[in-house]
């Protein structure tokens, strides 16, 4: 997935051997970590047979039979077959809003986490010990409710004087949109104006800086029109009220009179942003996203209207911090605007707003304003704004609790500080061997999409040749930057600014700066084909970056159950084998496969391999478009790169076992424990199935299937499958049935 394709998922398993592993329910735990807590594999008893009796053989088996439904047929619903058990032994937890393998996984290395962050042991590194102290100040409840909602009101009175909606007094004349942008900006909230620094796309080793659409209050701008968000719009409504609420109590004032009009306000200045704003289909195309440009250009005819061109050209350069960045930002300088026609309306609708004498567009600004600071720092607060935000979060997404506090901090801490932590989290629990062994599972996947690559016949040889080139190209990143180990000093140099304090609330106020100006300060570097300082090690994640053409493994998705360096090799290539695949395809998906090997956005295809290609992705398309929830059909263009990838990635991965069954003694394959009845080709499809083992509140499917461009996980494991030959084969499905369908979609 580009960038974040496994997304960060949110089992803690005790190893239990006791009952059948036929009697239900009981709860597996598998080991904790890729190299199995002792770095040893642990026989029961020593083997007789080809029948694999490590811990994590034993473990994995029993919780591959214990999520099966054997009573549905599996050429029907494979995804019911490998998982109807697993939704009944893993209830959803109350706060979550999905649930499944890869949530528990995250969960599980969270646990970990909990008790590295909670070590109260010397510690050589600054960085690390910060990260600590983030952690010790966001978990400290007491100190958080004492200070209330004082934090805040002293940030927000540092920014713009005060908030007009809770004072009469307010002074227009005090008060510049531009100034109280730029400090904003600095902090990283870059309400109306979402200026950045990223690659260039033509030029992908060459910094530059993005004008973007702003973020809204609401996920998506969809919800602010779609009839099936009408109760997210109320929530959403509910939590403005609320939240000023709160603050004029704690200011002791009462809340203006007009309030409900003053909130309906804000929220159709945010629907009218969302009608000019991009959907998320169209940004999903890096054309239609990039428009080059000098910032005197933007400024002259994109942004014209509403501000003096040296007057919001000084606002830009008193945002980062870095007085080298500033003087960087001039006239000439080339940027690119993802969405001109974004701020030529922007542009309308601020100069209408602002033109009036008497300051009521300045205060409704300032106002508007101050409803994003406040909704933005909610979940930094006491529990009484805490609990606002959450009634939101219950309708938004169907949650019944909040998450424990301690992994809140465990997940708000791995954010903010990820590579101190992934440091921590490496050093106890990530072992080289899983990594080395890693590498061979790859070379084999790669070596299937070459294949893939020289078979096809759709293709032409010009287009064949550069594809070839890119996927040679490719850069696997794997676990975790070497100098968060290897180079403490660099480490710390990495958090030197970084002042953390035992308050949460200025603890996440300075992280914001000082990332933001991390970020800006890129400005003036080149942009050089690494991720070292843009992972999260700690994290169960993979992506894949078109313009650096790097893959990256995070070490926290290689554990178990879908990698261990103790399970029979095919059962790796059928779990983290298939993700690698996915994401290998997706340099060769509808959106990664228009930047070449370098990274730039180029037009690299023939014409006509080219129309061949969007043939192909059309039936992947029309496919998902056909599968239905019970939020509605699936949206088939909006997830059309992650299906795409979905089904390269089962495909490599399959043909890569394939390899690896033929270079080893068939009589030498280890079998699971309560499967040897099963062929390996059974067991290796099954694996690759129960990594998607998962379900979903019904309120999070209906916005999963209006925004996520992931596929729900039913279909990850149909869509593939069915479109797979093999599968049908070794199931024994007959023609014509869901899982051996006589038309087939695919690009690769």
């Amino acid at each position: 997935m580009m960038w974040s394709s496994y997304g960060s998922f949110s089992l803690f398993f005790p190893f239990l051997l006791a009952a059948s592993i036929g009697d239900l329910p009981i709860t597996i735990h598998p080991p904790t970590d890729a190299d199995g807590g002792s770095r040893l594999p642990t026989p029961l008893h020593e083997a007789e047979d080809n029948i694999c009796r490590t811990e994590a053989c034993v473990t994995r088996a029993a919780l591959m039979l214990q999520s099966m439904n054997t009573s549905v047929e599996p050429c029907q619903d494979f995804f019911e077959y490998a998982c109807g058990n697993w939704n009944v032994l893993n209830p959803i937890p109350p706060d979550y809003a999905k649930w499944g393998v890869l949530q528990q996984m995250q969960q599980q290395l969270f646990a970990k986490l909990r008790n590295l962050m909670d070590f109260n042991g010397t510690d050589v590194s600054t960085a690390r010990k910060k990260a600590r102290q983030v952690y010790a100040a966001c978990s400290d409840i007491n100190a958080i409710e004492e200070s209330g909602s004082l934090p805040f009101i002293d940030a927000l009175n540092n920014v713009m004087g005060s908030w007009p909606m809770l004072n009469k007094s307010w002074d227009s004349s005090q008060f510049s949109v531009l100034d109280t942008y730029s400090k904003m900006a600095r902090e990283g909230q870059s309400y109306l104006i979402s200026m950045y620094v990223s690659a260039n796309q033509e030029n992908p080793r060459e910094h530059i800086l993005f004008f973007d659409e702003t973020s809204l209050g609401l996920p998506s701008k969809k919800m602010y029109y779609r009839s099936s968000s009408e109760r997210t719009r109320r929530g959403y409504m509910a939590l403005m009220k609320n939240l000023t609420k709160l603050l004029a109590e704690d200011l002791k004032v009462k809340p203006p009179n007009d309030l409900d009009k003053q909130l309906k306000d804000f929220f159709d200045f945010e629907a009218a942003i969302a009608n000019f704003s991009f959907t998320e289909e169209e940004r999903r195309d890096p054309y239609k996203t990039f428009h080059k440009m000098t910032l005197n250009d933007f400024l002259d005819h994109h942004f014209n209207k509403t501000f003096n061109k040296s007057d919001i050209l000084q606002a830009l350069r008193n945002i980062p911090l870095n007085g080298s960045v500033a003087e960087a930002i001039q006239l000439n300088l080339t940027v690119n605007v993802v969405n001109p026609s974004y701020y030529e309306k922007l542009d309308d609708l601020l100069s209408k707003k602002l033109s009036d004498k008497a300051g009521t567009g300045k205060r409704f600004i300032a106002s508007y304003w101050g409803w994003r600071l406040l909704q933005n720092a909610a979940a930094q607060l006491s529990k009484r704004y805490r609990d606002a935000a959450f009634e939101f979060d219950k309708v938004y997404s169907g949650v019944k609790e909040e998450s424990p506090r301690w992994r809140t901090c465990v997940d708000y801490t791995n954010s903010a500080m990820k590579l101190a932590v992934g440091s921590i989290y490496v050093d106890i629990y990530f072992g080289m061997e899983a990594k080395s062994k890693l590498l061979g599972l790859v070379s084999d996947i790669q070596n299937s999409f070459e294949r893939i690559l020289n078979e096809i016949r759709w293709m032409d040889s010009e287009t064949k040749d550069r594809a070839l080139k890119k996927l040679r190209a490719v850069m696997e990143y794997i676990g975790y930057p070497d100098f968060i180990l290897q180079d403490l000093p660099r480490l710390d140099l990495f958090y030197e600014k970084f002042n953390i304090s035992n308050s949460h609330f200025v603890n996440d106020k300075n992280i914001d700066v000082q990332i933001t100006a991390k970020h800006h300060e890129d400005l003036l570097k080149p942009s050089l084909r690494n991720i070292d300082e843009n992972v999260a090690p700690a994290t169960v994640n993979a992506y894949y970056y078109p313009q650096k053409n790097i893959i990256a493994f995070l070490a926290g998705i290689m554990q178990p159950p879908v990698f261990h360096k103790d399970y029979p090799d095919y059962l790796n290539y059928a779990a983290l084998g298939q993700v690698f695949g996915h994401e290998l395809t997706h340099g060769f998906d509808d959106k990664g496969s228009l930047f070449d090997e370098e990274g730039r956005l180029s037009a690299w295809w023939t014409n006509t391999s080219r129309i061949n290609y969007l043939n192909r992705a059309k039936t992947v398309i029309e496919q998902y478009n056909s599968y239905n929830t019970s939020a509605g059909n699936l949206n088939g263009v909006l997830t059309s790169g992650e299906n795409i990838a979905d089904n390269g990635g089962v495909k490599e991965a399959y043909m890569a076992f394939k390899q690896y069954l033929s270079r080893v003694n068939e009589s030498s394959i280890s079998l699971l424990p309560g499967l040897e009845s099963f062929s390996v080709e059974r067991v290796y499809f099954l694996a690759s199935a129960q990594t998607w083992c998962g379900y979903y509140r019904p309120e999070y499917m209906a916005n999963n299937i209006l925004l996520s461009v992931h596929s729900p996980y039913p279909f990850r494991v149909m869509g593939p499958l069915s479109n797979l030959p093999d599968f049908a084969e070794a199931f024994n499905c007959p023609s014509g049935s869901p899982m051996n369908p006589s038309k087939r979609a695919g690009v690769w």
